[in-house]
């Protein structure tokens, strides 16, 4: 039994459902450009944890890559954690200077053969969510 790759519908149904307020959106990357929402939203984010979706898109095709950043205010610091199932650090710099401290997944867990990006990033958002 094959698992087919998730579609944004979908993807944004599960986590609505399972994150609830922390989950704030899905947010395309096209070639490298965070959009100025998800700047926006950022910056301006006072919630203990809280998750973004992100759809990274090469070359204006129609198909993407599901990653995730988790942020998290602690002991007044504003803290980044970039997931990819690939274990890439493929965000725009701009995101990244929004932390105080960052880091990112460097653990390879998908294969480029495999088109499973999305189930790995909700259940990394999951365990984040549940620390």
């Amino acid at each position: 039994m094959s698992i087919l790759p998730l579609s944004t519908k979908n993807l944004v149904a599960y986590a609505k459902n399972k994150f609830g307020r922390a989950f704030k959106g899905v947010y395309e990357i096209e070639d490298g450009d965070a959009p100025d929402e998800l700047i926006d939203e950022i910056e301006n984010d006072h919630d203990r944890k809280s998750v973004y979706i992100l759809l990274l898109i090469k070359d204006g095709k129609n198909i993407g890559h599901w990653t995730t950043i988790m942020t998290q205010n602690k002991g007044g610091k504003f803290i980044g954690e970039y997931f990819d199932p690939m274990g890439m650090m493929s965000l725009p710099v701009e995101v990244v200077k929004l932390f105080d401290d960052f880091k990112y997944n460097s653990k390879v867990l998908q294969k480029l053969s495999d088109e499973r990006c999305g189930l790995y990033t909700l259940r990394e958002a999951g365990r984040f969510l549940r620390r």
